[in-house]
């Protein structure tokens, strides 16, 4: 309102009172009736004139207009930065995505990991300026461009890396299912696939970022890779490693706290042999030869058969069995 009052005020400063000032002065009679008596009109029309310009000045000063929005130097810094981190990041995103382009799919995985940081950096460079990112319209537009670039370039791409190395480690774990006296650690086959499957794989997938969208492919063979993985896992659980000295050595420690509670003379006990004679669907079929005195004072030898089955919380074998 205050601005609506001071443009009239101007515009008849402006524009009103030299209009009134020439009327006056070529015909007075116009501005001041002959029924007036004033000597010289002329010269009270001039004077007046400019009484009213001098008073129409100073109430313009004191209305003191509505200020203009401006944009304060805050918000100029950060349109600059808005433009300067939208370009710079944009020209460094896509030098590096002609490059991926430019290498075959199984090579792309590492350039992919470079995108991924370089994203990442991006972000943080906006969150430190404006976490809303509401003053970075520029950089945020470009960068969820970026983003979704990164997962249509970068999606099959982890897939076809990272099936290739699960089904190496998968396959040799497999191939020692077949094996009875194996000698290679199923154990760290087993830790070599979880690490790949529950941190480098599933965290090149869930990027805690609500602007990047899901890695459809990368997913699919991710849980299709878990599938494939429960059966050897499980046969894990109840064999371990497979090492038969360890199978044996377990279950001569087993059969001596089993027999210790019912022999007759606890302290007699002597364990001759202990042989590991093939699997069962439940553990190691282990056969215990033992000796020890029986009620009359003589000794007695005899034999047990354990079925020995892995404990994965304390990598030891148990008896789960005994005939």
């Amino acid at each position: 309102m205050r601005t609506i009052i001071c443009i009239v005020i101007g515009l008849f400063i402006v524009i009103g009172l030299p209009i009134l000032i020439i009327i006056g002065l070529i015909k007075p009679t116009l501005i001041i009736p002959k029924k007036v008596n004033v000597k010289r009109p002329r010269l009270v029309i001039v004077i007046t004139a400019i009484i009213a310009f001098v008073l129409g000045a100073l109430l313009i000063g004191t209305l003191d207009p509505d200020p203009l929005p401006q944009i304060g130097k805050t918000e100029e810094k950060a349109v600059l930065n808005d433009s300067i981190i939208a370009a710079s990041y944009s020209q460094k995103i896509e030098t590096l995505y002609k490059t991926v382009y430019s290498t075959d799919s199984l090579n792309r995985y590492d350039l992919c990991y470079n995108l991924e940081l370089l994203l990442k950096e991006w972000k943080n460079d906006m969150n430190s300026l404006d976490s809303s990112w509401q003053s970075l319209p520029l950089s945020k537009t470009a960068y969820q461009e970026a983003a979704l670039k990164f997962v249509a370039v970068s999606d099959s791409s982890i897939a076809e890396s990272y099936t290739q190395k699960f089904d190496t480690l998968l396959y040799q774990l497999i191939a020692l299912d077949s094996q009875l006296n194996e000698r290679t650690s199923r154990g760290t086959l087993v830790k070599e696939i979880e690490d790949l499957l529950f941190n480098k794989w599933w965290n090149s997938i869930s990027i805690d970022d609500s602007l990047l969208p899901e890695f459809p492919i990368s997913q699919k063979a991710y849980y299709d890779a878990q599938k494939r993985f429960d059966g050897p896992y499980s046969r894990y659980c109840v064999f371990g490693d497979g090492k038969m000295d360890e199978v044996e050595f377990w279950a001569k420690e087993r059969a001596r706290e089993i027999l210790m509670k019912v022999c007759v003379d606890p302290e007699s006990l002597v364990i001759e042999d202990v042989t590991c004679n093939g699997k069962t669907n439940n553990g190691y079929k282990c056969r215990v030869v033992y000796r020890a005195k029986n009620g009359f004072g003589g000794y007695v030898r005899e034999s047990v058969t354990m079925t020995m089955a892995f404990d994965v919380n304390s990598s030891i074998y148990n008896c789960i069995e005994i005939h």
